[in-house]
């Protein structure tokens, strides 16, 4: 299935043939309404924990190491980011 996929987007782009290209590309492309329902589900049931936070290793200046938290939330993930 895969090749039956990537073998003629393969040649229509190395020819150029637009027109193919985007005629099969669309076909796959279509969002209906079954993907809506489908982001609906995703995004109403998406959990803060899911996301990646990570903590932080910090040195004092006697070099002893401690592990820094963040909040489980949007504000704490792009803390730990700008920690990093």
């Amino acid at each position: 299935m895969l090749t039956k996929m990537i073998v003629p987007i393969h040649i229509w782009r190395s020819t150029g043939v637009f027109t193919s290209a985007k005629e099969f590309y669309d076909k796959y492309s279509v969002v209906d309404e079954s993907f809506y329902k489908v982001r609906e589900f995703i995004v109403e049931n998406n959990s803060i924990n899911r996301r990646s936070l990570q903590y932080n290793l910090v040195a004092d200046k006697d070099n002893n190491i401690t592990v820094k938290k963040y909040n489980q939330s949007l504000e704490g993930i792009i803390e730990s980011f700008v920690d990093r």
